[in-house]
């Protein structure tokens, strides 16, 4: 029994179990639940967790309020969102392709041999041993 009992619990963490399941997101259609997390209740969309207000209810939170919380945490709709992670994608290419081209348009450098200068003969000091 011991042994059955531990395949049954094979770690000690533990996967949230959703207080409620409010259906689906009206952008995308993934689902939308409540959870009760250790600081408190909170709502979920994907990889987007909103804290519940401490007023409300975990259990009263209708699929209005739980994507108005959603939209507010993560700043924009979610269509917005989409817009603006496109447009930085296609400003990234056009930059890398405007570096490889002006790459392309530079020429090697080409060796330049160096003049020799003329150096300015010193005129020695003759020694004549006197003093």
């Amino acid at each position: 029994t011991l042994l059955a009992e531990k395949k049954a619990n094979p770690g000690r963490r533990r996967t949230a179990q959703a207080l409620k399941e409010l259906g689906e997101h009206p952008a995308d259609g993934k689902p939308v639940q409540v959870f009760n997390g250790r600081y408190g209740p909170y709502v979920k969309h994907g990889k987007t967790n909103a804290t519940l207000p401490k007023d409300q209810d975990p259990e009263s939170v209708t699929l209005e309020q739980a994507v108005e919380l959603i939209a507010a945490k993560t700043g924009k709709s979610p269509a917005a969102k989409k817009k603006t992670a496109a447009k930085k994608k296609t400003a990234a290419k056009k930059k890398t392709a405007a570096k490889k081209k002006t790459a392309a348009k530079k020429k090697p450098a080409t060796k330049k041999t160096a003049a020799k200068k003329k150096t300015a003969a010193k005129p020695e000091t003759a020694d004549t041993g006197e003093e």
